[in-house]
């Protein structure tokens, strides 16, 4: 795979940060991501099938020994390859893969100028911003194996060059091939992107040409946790174990919750991490650390909000946990006092 160096400019070059590792990045092709979305509407509602050979990507949430339980009761007799061309199935998260290469806020499809090398070293590098690159002399060299140092085509429309020798490059950069791509950067909130980058662009490429097939994990632990949905009977069980300040109740319904499945169990899941501080701590349960994986979007919400923000901004985006949600709160609220005022909750 290419490998690259970000550079920008406002004003003055500089490059993307003061870490030698920072400034590597990998360019997203959007036609990678085009085939992506593809290969999930034709993989989508997949299953393991019998006497099949599988590859279990690290791009996967479902932790292994849930799979190989759920492959050894269901005698699938499925043997595992770390290799995609010996494969006719390979496991991925998609939600893990629009996690880390999703277009977002933060990253979006850019035009870029392919700066070579020799260019950047003759002209560029000497009018490096020394303040923040002054660890960086030695950037760019055979060993790094850097195909070009790429540029925001954008950067000079919204920064005029006040520097004359700056003026003078402008022609010459201009002149330079362009690519697109969206940014993969190997620095802070990005890393594992970073990291996936080869797996992924690797199995999206060989997707057709190589004769496997794709499961999303999503797909396999709502089958092995078919049948095993929170209702509200479950919810207030686990409500008891979680008001007592017996340790091996906290892990108890931790147990429980984790073995439930998470997408039907959502709203339910979300209420208790609200209201439960204790139940949030991450242990070595493997199930309780995918169940926290799964709505770590909603993170920032249930931990930090009140209840009357957290129920809004919740329900704003899935009106229909109505129900569920509000029941649960009247489960709460009547444990709190100890008393049933709560019997019954109709939400329009």
């Amino acid at each position: 795979m290419e490998k690259y160096i970000l550079l920008k400019y406002h004003g003055s070059f500089y490059l993307n940060n003061w870490k030698k590792n920072d400034c590597l990045m990998h360019l997203l092709d959007p036609s990678t991501l085009t085939k992506y979305k593809s290969i999930y509407e034709s993989n989508k509602d997949n299953v393991l099938t019998p006497n099949s050979t599988i590859h279990f990507s690290k791009l996967t949430k479902l932790p292994q020994y849930k799979l190989k339980e759920y492959i050894w009761n269901s005698n699938l007799n499925i043997k595992k390859s770390r290799n995609i061309k010996d494969v006719n199935t390979v496991v991925l998260s998609n939600e893990l893969v629009n996690d880390y290469f999703n277009e977002n806020t933060y990253r979006t499809i850019k035009e870029y100028y392919k700066i070579p090398k020799d260019f950047y070293e003759k002209n560029i590098k000497p009018l490096l911003n020394t303040y923040r690159n002054n660890s960086l002399n030695d950037l760019v060299d055979d060993s790094d194996n850097i195909s070009y140092i790429l540029l925001d085509t954008q950067s000079f429309s919204s920064y005029a060059a006040s520097k004359s020798e700056i003026n003078k490059l402008i022609p010459q950069i201009k002149q330079f091939d362009t690519i697109k791509g969206m940014e993969v950067l190997n620095e802070w909130g990005f890393q594992k992107s970073f990291e996936n980058f080869d797996l992924f662009v690797n199995i999206v490429n060989n997707y057709g040409k190589y004769n496997f097939n794709v499961v999303f994990d999503e797909k396999l632990n709502q089958i092995i946790s078919e049948d095993m949905t929170m209702d509200i009977d479950i919810f207030a069980n686990i409500v008891d174990m979680l008001s007592s300040d017996d340790e091996s109740n906290l892990k108890l319904a931790k147990e429980v919750v984790s073995n439930l499945d998470p997408i039907s169990s959502k709203p339910y899941v979300l209420l208790l991490l609200h209201l439960f501080p204790s139940f949030r701590k991450v242990d070595n349960n493997a199930n309780f650390r995918y169940l926290l994986q799964s709505v770590s979007k909603e993170k920032s919400s249930y931990v930090y909000d009140d209840t009357p923000t957290f129920l809004a901004k919740t329900l704003l985006k899935y009106p229909e946990y109505k129900q569920q949600m509000f029941e649960g709160l009247g489960k709460y609220i009547n444990k709190k006092i100890n008393k049933d005022i709560i019997t019954e909750i109709k939400v329009a």
